[in-house]
């Protein structure tokens, strides 16, 4: 127990104790004579019967000092273990010979065995220790975690086992974040009860032992929640700021998390000790009739459940790193502005780093195999539940697939994990083993069998926090890279990945698992993550993804975006995408002239033209935020024309200049985008002359007129109501749509220009 006196050190931060009102030395020393005497009345007592009497009457008087314990000073506080400790733990009472025969577990006695269920309560308090000097308050709690450890190690183990439970199930984690103190009185004592719960499962004599494993491993799920809210709110982050308070405040919390990662991972350890080596879980283990199968199930459930809740939200660069490092071609800037393309981007902080380590180390430990987890992933979820005349009476402490399935982001945040650690090149010569050997499986491999998890992964977490979604990009951006300059067919996109039973065990349709159903999935993440990193990334695995196409492909999922993506980003987006493609096709002409390509042919006007150029005149011009909402998207469309009228001046092949097609989009797009320019710039002028009219008297009619002024730059053009505006920022709204309007008529222009010639 003395890792768990150091562990816990840096969570109390105390101040010298007030002992005015403590009870008085010569009180406290007359109490600690009895209970002394009393200790060594039972230890010399020979009659069995006698002695289980005054043991009982040894813990009324323990009960009795601990009544007062309230008002004792530190320094008693500590006599009181002290003596605790001296009476279960030394051989000061009675010969050497006599103690060892009382400390003989065969023998009921014994006084910890007996008297250990109650002292494990009367205990309880001294456990988080807190009086005193921040000295003193350690040495207490030093004091009493040997004596736990003793009684862990000593105590009737399924009396022991109960007690443990019951206690740790009255801590509560609903613990508000304004109340550390509970949260860290809490810590300190679940660290303790864990800790003796895993010697006592160990010394547990039975047939079925894994009956005394699921409580204990429910029992840590509250904790779990707990530590995966802490880590969502942002206490998992490194500490920054100027605000000292805030920092102490955020540091504590993550001593706090510290602890109890610290905990649950040696619980996780203690739970790999019970498994017997070599076993493995097949398919033919569907029912887990044994309990050699079901221990091995529960204690890998729980690894990765832990992982599930732990590292999965951990704070992470792993993607960002993953692609800075394998695509240093590109420009970085967005993902981290000014930085020089060879430097290196951590993973994570030393804090996540550890954690890593850690969980890589249960995972090798386990001996859990890629092919285990595919193999009980499709059978747990698929486990037919069973009737209420077929369950035992004691249901809860019975493992079955269906009742606990093994979590799938565990599995990725392990595979995440592999690939992060593999790519930097520090931390790998650091980490012993890569304990699913992610990089020795091909491509096909890692799609047929963890395609499915990665795709049920991102669909679930692709709204949520972005450390999840993190963990699902540099798996796909890592698949991605796998594929080297392979072009993918369209039947390729189309074809199916994952067997069928992981498929229907997730509830996964076939069309998601296929690399349409990937480019999906992230182009959704794409358009609508807060976080410019992941849009960013994402966006470079779709160009990837593209690149790696051929004609037939690319053209299929760009269609798809410009015809059916509800978000006008992405498909803004689709657009200059569509418009690399043709450049690139165009230089390998300029190159080859015997080149062909979609990209180069008059494909490129039957095919885009009619989901590119279409704009609802009499909708933009009814609606102002429509207009604003699809700015974004128009200038895009204008720019690639410009764009093709320019190219076809070296490459008629596209065929641009055609009388039908520029008949074409003059009808569907330059006609309504003029009349939406000519009626918006009069409106906005006509607003203008409103605010010179009251000569920004601030006499205009909107509320809130005193608000501060917004910089141009800052403001947003979509959608936002002018009667919710002050005066002031109305008007440097409507400049900045002026100043737009004027942008777009600039290149309209050109446009013009181009055709006219």
């Amino acid at each position: 127990m003395e890792d768990i006196a150091r562990l816990t050190s840096n969570l109390f931060l105390t101040e010298e104790d007030n002992t005015g009102n403590a009870t008085g030395d010569k009180d406290c020393n007359n109490m600690l004579a009895g209970l002394l005497d009393l200790g060594q009345t039972c230890l010399k007592e020979d009659n069995e019967e006698r002695r289980q009497e005054l043991y009982l009457t040894w813990l009324t008087a323990l009960e009795l000092v601990n009544d007062h314990v309230g008002n004792l000073s530190a320094q008693d506080q500590l006599h009181v273990m002290q003596t605790i400790e001296g009476l279960l733990l030394s051989d000061e009472f009675g010969s050497e010979e006599r103690r060892v025969s009382l400390r003989d577990l065969t023998l009921e006695v014994d006084m910890i065995q007996t008297t250990g269920w109650d002292l494990v309560r009367l205990l309880a308090p001294y456990v988080a220790g807190t009086s005193g000097t921040e000295e003193m308050s350690l040495g207490i709690r030093s004091v009493t975690l040997r004596i736990m450890d003793s009684i862990a190690r000593h105590a009737n183990p399924r009396e022991l086992y109960l007690m443990l439970l019951q206690t740790m199930s009255s801590i509560s984690w609903d613990v508000d974040l304004d109340n550390l103190d509970s949260a860290v009185e809490g810590t300190v004592i679940f660290a303790v009860l864990n800790k003796m719960l895993s010697v006592v499962i160990a010394r547990i004599k039975a047939k079925q032992l894994v009956r005394f494993m699921v409580t204990p491993i429910k029992a840590q799920w509250p904790v779990l929640t707990f530590i995966q809210g802490l880590l969502q709110a942002g206490y998992g982050d490194e500490i920054s700021g100027s605000n000292k308070d805030t920092s102490n405040t955020k540091k504590s919390w993550k001593e706090v998390l510290k602890v109890l990662i610290d905990v649950i991972y040696d619980f996780c350890d203690a739970c790999v000790g019970m498994l017997s080596s070599g076993d493995t879980l097949s398919a033919s283990d569907r029912e887990l009739k044994t309990e050699q199968q079901q221990r091995r199930y529960i204690v890998c459930y729980h690894i990765l459940n832990v992982i599930d809740h732990i590292s999965f939200v951990l704070p992470s660069n792993f993607a960002k790193s993953y692609y800075m490092t394998r695509h240093k071609k590109y420009n970085v800037d967005s993902v981290k502005p000014g930085a020089d393309k060879g430097s290196r981007i951590e993973i994570a902080d030393p804090f996540a780093k550890d954690i890593i380590k850690r969980s890589m180390s249960i995972v090798a430990k386990s001996k859990l195999q890629m092919k285990e987890i595919i193999t009980v992933v499709a059978f747990n979820h698929n486990e037919t539940a069973i009737s209420d005349d077929d369950e035992s009476e004691d249901d809860d402490d019975t493992v079955r697939a269906s009742n606990l399935p093994w979590p799938i982001d565990g599995v990725v945040a392990i595979l995440a994990a592999e690939i992060a650690v593999g790519n930097d090149e520090v931390l790998s010569k650091a980490t012993d083993t890569m304990p699913l050997g992610y990089g020795k499986l091909s491509l096909e491999d890692l799609l047929d069998d963890f395609g499915v998890y990665v795709v049920d992964s991102l669909n679930r977490n692709r709204g949520s926090l972005s450390y999840r979604v993190d963990k699902c990009l540099i798996v796909l951006h890592d698949m991605l890279e796998r594929r080297g300059e392979d072009k993918l067919t369209l039947d390729d996109m189309q074809r199916t990945f994952g067997n069928l039973s992981s498929r229907q065990a997730l509830e996964i349709s076939a069309e998601e698992c296929t690399w349409i159903g990937l480019f999906q999935s992230v182009a959704y993440v794409a358009a609508t993550s807060p976080e410019p990193t992941y849009r960013f990334l994402c966006h470079q695995f779709l160009a990837r993804l593209i690149e790696l196409s051929t004609d037939e492909a690319s053209v299929y999922l760009l269609i798809e975006i410009l015809k059916s993506c509800p978000f006008e980003g992405l498909r803004a987006a689709a657009i200059g995408l569509t418009k690399q493609q043709i450049d690139n096709n165009l230089r390998k002409k300029q190159q080859d002239p015997k080149f062909s390509s979609i990209y180069t042919s008059p494909l490129v006007v039957t095919e885009f033209f009619p989901v590119i150029f279409k704009f609802d005149g009499e909708r933009m011009i009814a609606s102002e935020s429509y207009f604003w909402d699809m700015y974004s998207t128009t200038m895009q469309a204008i720019n690639f024309y410009y764009y093709l009228l320019i190219s076809d001046e070296k490459n008629k092949s596209i065929g641009v200049k055609s009388k039908d097609t520029i008949a074409l989009v003059e009808k569907n797009f330059l006609q309504g985008i003029k009349k939406a320019l000519t009626h918006y710039r009069n409106s906005y002028h006509e607003k203008e002359k409103e605010f010179e009219g009251h000569g920004h008297s601030g006499h205009h009619t909107h509320a809130a007129d005193s608000k501060p002024g917004l910089p141009v730059a800052s403001i947003d053009l979509g959608g936002m109501g002018l009667d919710k505006l002050s005066a002031t920022e109305e008007l440097e709204l409507i400049n900045a749509r002026v100043m737009n309007l004027s942008i777009m008529q600039d290149v309209l222009d050109r446009v013009q220009a181009l055709l006219a010639s």
